[in-house]
């Protein structure tokens, strides 16, 4: 007892694991939704990287007569920071190059297929990385060349990227989804 008169209490034990007893459970409880809020930022910055690589894109094809780039190395002027490739949320580093591939598409308008069996839900890539879909049309007639020329100078060429479709990929390296209240996943593609 105190001089006092109140007792002091000598061993707190029952208290302290009644503390670390409701801190555990609380931390039980909410892990679940820490780490699915986890997901979904990650998933979230994915978007944002595609958002960056179609504001690139467009960026390029105001500067060549509507034609969009057929290359990563093309688009690289036109990053926010030219040259410097978005963060990749997975290994918070920047993006490489390989982690920007590209494919093509086999027919005009392929770039809106965004069902999980067709083109685009087949895709895998590293975490964070991005697919790059392109359509060329084929063009039979006089164009300026693509690398540095004399402005007056004209040649054939093969084709024109006129179509594009930005796919993400998620933690499994699966394309990012978009689940509708129906019950059904769409892939989250920006095209033009």
């Amino acid at each position: 007892m105190r001089a006092d008169g109140k007792d002091e209490m000598r061993y707190p034990w029952a208290e302290i694991g009644i503390f670390l007893s409701a801190g555990s459970l609380v931390g039980l409880l909410t892990y679940p939704q820490y780490k699915e809020a986890k997901v979904m930022e990650r998933e979230a910055r994915v978007k944002v990287n595609l958002h960056a690589l179609q504001v690139s894109m467009e960026k390029y094809a105001v500067y060549h007569h509507g034609d969009y780039p057929s290359t990563v190395q093309e688009m690289e002027p036109y990053f926010e920071k030219p040259g410097s490739y978005p963060i990749n949320p997975y290994t918070q580093e920047p993006l490489r190059e390989e982690e920007i591939q590209l494919f093509l598409y086999p027919r005009s308008g392929e770039n809106r297929d965004n069902s999980m069996d067709g083109i685009h839900g087949r895709l895998t890539a590293a975490p964070g990385g991005i697919a790059v879909g392109l359509f060329m049309t084929p063009v039979d007639s006089l164009a300026p060349v693509k690398t540095p020329a004399p402005e007056d100078t004209l040649a054939t060429i093969d084709s024109l990227v006129t179509e594009y479709g930005l796919i993400g990929f998620n933690q499994s390296g699966e394309p990012i989804t978009i689940h509708d209240p129906a019950g059904r996943d769409y892939v989250f593609i920006l095209r033009n």
